[in-house]
């Protein structure tokens, strides 16, 4: 018996020691996620966020692509956008990894306006 290995896998949880290797700092701020078409895009609380990734929330029938553009603000940056890949959904929480990491100073301005 063959068995077709093409077919796409969700999203996995990364393993618990990944996800809590860096430091995470809990808050409260509005964020829009933009889909790659650049056109469509939904609006989201950021919940929790590190040099490495964020933990977001939404509605809870929001289609959440697997990558997408994270766009929010921050102090002495003004609106930035991030590539994300979303990594984990439960819900209406989702978390998803950065791209590129975010430096420290990246980081104080999003989570100091």
């Amino acid at each position: 018996m063959r068995h077709n290995n093409s077919v796409e896998k969700p999203p996995q949880i990364e393993p618990q020691e990944e996800r809590t290797s860096l430091d995470r700092f809990k808050t409260d701020r509005p964020a829009r996620i933009v889909f790659s078409n650049l056109q469509d895009s939904s609006d989201v609380r950021l919940v929790d966020l590190s040099s490495g990734g964020v933990k977001l929330v939404c509605d809870a029938s929001t289609f959440i692509p697997r990558k997408f553009f994270l766009v929010t603000a921050g102090r002495g940056i003004g609106h930035v956008r991030f590539t994300c890949h979303m990594r984990w959904r439960v819900g209406n929480t989702f978390g998803a990894r950065f791209e590129k990491p975010l430096d420290d100073a990246t980081v104080d301005a999003i989570l100091n306006p």
